[in-house]
């Protein structure tokens, strides 16, 4: 069965899930100011970061993100497991060439959010299992997406 957006109450904690080594370039910046916009609005969002990032204090201090520390590849599908999730989001933000990570997520069953650059793009827009933003998107609106992607979503 493909991964797939599914509703949720409007007050419901909706978890998103990041897989990696979180740097400038794989969008540190971006997750770092949604934290921030999440924390400051209230809004029923909270990251679970598998991996680490370039700087885990500012992101913990925001109150709105869990993150796991380090990890070997043979323990990614239980720490998957163990910190289940409603949706993923790579934040990269240059094009990639093809994302170990995205595979990750689909073995997992669990349905991606990417920006519309590079080859995470083209596989998600490919197999229908996910959904595709602009890079450029105002912080405000991503979360709105990150919130309700099954409102954006184009069968």
């Amino acid at each position: 069965r493909p991964a797939t957006f599914l509703p949720k109450a409007p007050d419901e904690i909706r978890r998103i899930l990041l897989i990696g080594a979180i740097g400038v370039e794989k969008g540190y910046n971006i997750l770092l100011a949604l934290a921030r916009h999440v924390a400051d609005h209230d809004l029923p969002l909270r990251f679970v970061i598998i991996g680490y990032t370039c700087d885990d204090p500012r992101l913990l201090a925001t109150g709105v993100v869990e993150i796991t520390g380090r990890y070997g590849e043979h323990e990614l599908a239980a720490l998957i497991r163990r910190h289940p999730c409603d949706w993923g989001f790579l934040p990269a933000i240059w094009p990639e060439t093809w994302s170990y990570i995205l595979t990750e997520f689909w073995r997992q069953n669990v349905p991606v959010i990417t920006f519309d650059i590079g080859a995470p793009a083209a596989r998600v827009r490919a197999t229908g299992t996910g959904l595709t933003v602009p890079l450029h998107l105002p912080i405000a609106s991503l979360a709105t997406v990150l919130l309700t992607p099954w409102l954006l979503r184009i069968q």
